[in-house]
């Protein structure tokens, strides 16, 4: 979150522009690409994806109104390319367990959904309430609805783009099912896992990035 608003007062205090950080989309974009991120990751990593996500996809393309991708997006897509080992390494904190005989601290575990392909299911309550593997804003999908619902119920979102993005993903879910143990695995698994809920409320709702029209944010629902 700093790095974004010093990277934007910093750009347009530097190009002569007018200082715009006081409307809070930098620290809206640090926030949000601090969820997409492990809590593992170096610290210097989130500085460069902060500073690409306001410069290179924001700044560079006019500021805010004129971005053609979510900037928060931009910066995650940018440091997977980037640094995918430290991207993609989670841990679960284990406290003095016993691991191979040794007291550990934490260790490492794939995501819900990398178990499901590697043919286990995980803990169905584990992955709703959030005490799991993954990236920080996308592993509680109670937090994830509840935050969903106080934006739907202040109508700072409108329900048509998550709704009908969910929907569209549960079908072609449907349609091409993951077979685990010899049967296909239950819907459910996917909605509660990965980066679904955080997308389909957080992501995609953006103002700048998202169709204005009713049949529009269909269409845009539907083609994500």
């Amino acid at each position: 979150c700093v790095t974004c608003v010093l990277a934007e007062y910093l750009w347009q205090k530097l190009m002569k522009q007018p200082i715009t950080t006081n409307d809070f989309s930098a620290l809206l974009t640090g926030l949000l690409l601090a969820l997409n991120l492990p809590s593992t990751i170096p610290l210097w990593m989130c500085v460069i994806g902060g500073v690409f996500a306001i410069i290179i996809a924001k700044q560079l393309f006019g500021g805010l109104g004129q971005n053609f991708m979510n900037p928060a997006l931009a910066g995650r897509c940018f440091l997977m390319l980037s640094f995918s080992s430290a991207m993609t390494s989670f841990t679960v904190k284990e406290g003095s367990s016993i691991l191979y005989g040794i007291a550990v601290d934490a260790q490492s575990s794939a995501t819900p959904l990398m178990q499901v392909k590697e043919g286990t299911l995980p803990s169905l309550k584990a992955m709703f309430l959030g005490t799991t593997t993954g990236t920080i804003g996308e592993t509680s999908v109670v937090a994830l609805l509840i935050g969903a619902i106080y934006l739907l119920a202040r109508k700072v979102i409108d329900w048509k783009i998550p709704v009908v993005y969910i929907v569209t993903f549960a079908v072609f879910d449907l349609l091409y099912q993951t077979v685990v143990g010899g049967a296909p695995y239950p819907l459910v698994y996917e909605l509660c896992g990965g980066g679904l809920i955080l997308g389909a409320f957080f992501m995609a709702t953006d103002y700048v990035t998202s169709p204005i029209t009713p049949k529009g944010k269909i269409i845009y629902a539907v083609l994500i």
